[in-house]
């Protein structure tokens, strides 16, 4: 079925069949990822877009339905380069953790304060009861509704949207570059990144197989560039919340590159530029995020090898690789990575089970380190940041081998107390 709709003030085209659903179009075909697929069922909210002033639960919403229709998604709510009410209550508030629900929150409270000026905590409750976050924020979020409504009658206080690291606001029409994971053009990483080697590791990925279109992007993907200008940034779907595993993984991707542990910045949770997944829970960011990145971080360090090999008429298995430099035998010549790079824009499909460095000859990972430097990422239209701090201890414990992980102290006993607002 052939139809038309308007999204965030943009007409668009769209082929969809009877069975697909609006959020499937919204994120597959027209690259807008505001609204998550949460549980799938209409039942938590993440996925949340306005029809005409209509709040919807997308994921169960046929596409059809919006056929010459207004949808409104969370990068639409803002106008004339001015933050949304709600959008700038949350900000103020603080009123997310993680952050994947908030776009359905933004979007169902708008809905709201479209029809109810001054809800009380009740009518906010029944409402927004639809919306679900698993970070438990909820006191948060309530705070944040009652400023939101505060703001609609007061828009002079409102503010400009932030700008991106470019200068100009963020998009706010969701039709720009398709995000990383979903580009069909390995080029797309070079839009964004200076000159360099990417190495993708991706579930469709074969070993050897040279970069070619396709979409990327799994549950236990990830993507390590290594830059002519010297700098190493690791990529992955997972969120810091305070639980050190940004240093973690910067520590074994910095093993795996034989760089300094500080020089590795890792972007996480962004879905601008991280690969997909499914969600940070469960105990999982550190079995499922780091065997990926370890590769493709060991791959990138054994193609740079490579290189130096062939520009030095050397065996590869005659080269040492160690602090960012790769050299030959006593008086044979050394190159480091930004000298094997510049110039270069290459993207390397590589495989998850690649030889890693055994954890026995480690000689930076499980060590205590503070927080990594670098943790933001600039260049996309919303950086991650981690929560807090983590500390040296649990870092430690994350990265070193099971059979020498230190023990944290016993904890200072406490009350238990709520969910933190």
């Amino acid at each position: 079925m052939h139809f038309t709709f308007t999204v965030n003030g943009t007409e668009r085209q769209v082929t969809a069949g009877d069975g697909r659903s609006l959020l499937d179009v919204l994120r597959e075909d027209l690259g807008i990822t505001g609204p998550k697929l949460g549980c799938g069922e209409g039942a938590c909210g993440a996925c949340t877009v306005l029809i005409g002033r209509r709040a919807v639960t997308s994921c169960i919403t046929p596409a059809a339905e919006a056929a010459g229709q207004r949808v409104t998604t969370v990068e639409g709510l803002a106008e004339d380069g001015v933050l949304h009410p709600v959008q700038q209550a949350w900000l103020e508030q603080g009123a997310m953790q993680c952050g994947y629900c908030t776009p359905g929150w933004l979007t169902a409270t708008a809905a709201l304060l479209n029809r109810v000026t001054r809800p009380d905590d009740a009518r906010i409750a029944a409402e927004l009861s639809g919306n679900v976050c698993r970070c438990c924020t909820y006191p948060r979020i309530l705070r944040a509704v009652r400023r939101a409504a505060e703001l609609m009658e007061q828009p002079e206080l409102l503010e400009p949207v932030p700008p991106t690291a470019s200068g100009s606001p963020g998009p706010v029409g969701g039709t720009g570059a398709l995000p990383w994971d979903q580009a069909r053009d390995a080029a797309s990483f070079f839009e964004q990144l200076p000159d360099g080697l990417v190495t993708v590791v991706a579930e469709d990925a074969e070993a050897g197989a040279e970069a070619v279109p396709g979409r990327w992007g799994g549950p236990d993907d990830a993507w390590v560039h290594v830059g002519a200008d010297g700098s190493v940034t690791a990529f992955t779907g997972k969120v810091e919340a305070g639980q050190g595993t940004r240093t973690a993984l910067g520590a074994l991707v910095a093993e795996e590159l034989a760089v300094p542990p500080g020089s590795v910045r890792v972007v996480m949770g962004n879905t601008d530029v991280s690969p997909f997944d499914l969600g940070t829970f469960g105990s999982r960011s550190m079995p499922y995020a780091a065997p990926p990145l370890r590769a493709a971080a060991a791959a990138a360090r054994e193609l740079l090898r490579e290189a130096a090999a062939q520009r030095f008429g050397l065996p590869a298995a005659d080269l040492t690789v160690a602090g960012g430099i790769v050299a030959g035998p006593d008086g044979a010549p050394s190159a480091a990575y930004p000298e094997l790079l510049a110039g270069v824009r290459r993207v390397e499909r590589v495989p998850v089970d690649g030889p890693v460095t055994p954890p026995a000859d480690w000689r930076s990972a499980g060590r205590p380190r503070g927080r990594p430097a670098g943790a933001t990422w600039s260049p996309a239209s919303s950086a991650s940041r981690p929560t807090c701090a983590p500390t040296a201890c649990c870092t430690a414990a994350c990265c070193a081998p099971r059979r020498s992980a230190p023990r944290c102290a016993a904890p200072t006993p406490r009350p238990p107390r709520p969910c933190p607002a």
